[in-house]
């Protein structure tokens, strides 16, 4: 069966996601109202840590407020933990077999569902940051000259958390409680990326192994970018591996998509 790729299918699949989502729109409201409740205790616990200190870390004390509101931007913009369960209960139920016999590229389908919820909460988290611009304190996010650097690092990021995410979706074909694998890997990047822990504040040995996976690259290198806090040359270094984790991958998905369709044929779905 041949796969039509169609720009405008999928965008109308991105389309409804978003209006969907939008049908909720008193959880966004919810979700505003935490976030700034989240800014304030994160901001309580930081200043605690750093009482009396100019830096901790190798992270000064200015950047704390800043360091937090971005943090909070990528790990909103990242999860998808409700969609991953949803997707892995497709195949666990027999529902997924409707993208076998419809010409439907998977991927694409994959993402435009990630990126239609997202907008709304895109749009939420950058009016917190235009917001949060116009108080004392807030100077280090997103300094003139980082804007765009780090809406690029960001999509980047995106890009390659959500093939993880979707390679997760394909072990659902073999693994049936794959879902709780995207929530570990959701905690992971968390603690071990540098989007809610610096990652300077890791033992130095962590931090050598970790810059060996692509975990920096979702969360320190976006962070840092937006903070203008990358040595000279660094972003072009940072942007050109994140881009290489995703050319890598995308071999690795299509050689497990096969795998898992042919197993789930043989079993008849």
């Amino acid at each position: 069966m041949t796969l039509h790729w169609k720009p405008r299918a999928y965008y109308r699949i991105l389309r409804n996601a978003f209006i969907s989502d939008l049908e909720y729109r008193s959880s966004y409201y919810i979700l505003f109202a935490a976030s700034w409740i989240t800014v304030a205790m994160e901001l309580a616990l930081f200043r605690q840590i750093y009482k009396g200190r100019p830096e901790v870390g190798g992270l000064p004390a200015s950047v704390v407020p800043a360091f937090i509101v971005l943090g909070m931007f990528l790990r909103y913009g990242s999860t998808l933990w409700s969609m991953i369960s949803e997707c892995v209960e497709e195949i666990r139920n027999g529902n997924f077999r409707r993208f076998l016999i419809q010409p439907i590229h998977y991927p694409s389908y994959f993402f435009a569902k990630a990126i239609g919820p997202k907008i709304p909460t895109w749009t939420l988290s950058l009016v917190t940051i235009v917001a949060l611009k116009f108080f004392p304190g807030f100077d280090a996010l997103l300094p003139p000259g980082t804007r765009l650097p780090f809406l690029v690092a960001a999509a980047l990021s995106y890009v390659l958390i959500w093939q993880i995410y979707l390679l997760i979706v394909y072990l659902g074909f073999w693994f049936e409680e794959a879902h709780f694998l995207s929530v570990a890997f959701n905690i992971g990047v968390g603690i071990l990326s540098g989007s809610l822990l610096p990652l300077d504040w890791l033992p130095d040995a962590a931090v050598r192994f970790l810059r060996l996976t692509p975990l920096p690259l979702l969360g320190d290198f976006p962070m840092r970018t937006g903070l203008g806090r990358l040595d000279a040359g660094e972003f072009e270094i940072r942007a050109l591996q994140a881009l290489l984790w995703i050319l890598a991958l995308i071999p690795l998905l299509a050689w497990t998509k096969r795998r898992a369709l042919r197993s789930y044929e043989s079993f008849g779905g």
